[in-house]
């Protein structure tokens, strides 16, 4: 196999970033289940989910707020947040 070759077969990963506004328990439950998934289905499709809490949901609205306004010093929108369809 030439290196053109390796090139060819190594499969891209994809990253997922996902922000929630659980804490505790079910911040618990669902970093299993994002776990779960990276070393299965995630690990098979070459999909890998990062799991980040931005506190509670008021916290969770102002931090995607600030980044959706490109606010200095505001984190990256994430591929995917977790919030009520009214916030």
């Amino acid at each position: 196999m030439s290196g053109r070759d390796a090139k060819k077969s190594k499969k891209e990963v994809t990253d997922i970033t996902v922000w929630n506004y659980y804490n505790g328990d079910q911040l618990e439950s669902f970093n299993r289940l994002v776990e779960e998934f990276n070393a299965t289905v995630g690990k098979e499709q070459n999909i890998t989910v990062e799991n980040c809490s931005q506190g509670n949901v008021n916290d969770l609205e102002a931090q995607v707020m600030a980044s959706a306004q490109g606010k200095v010093g505001a984190e990256e929108m994430p591929n995917f947040f977790m919030a009520y369809a009214d916030t």
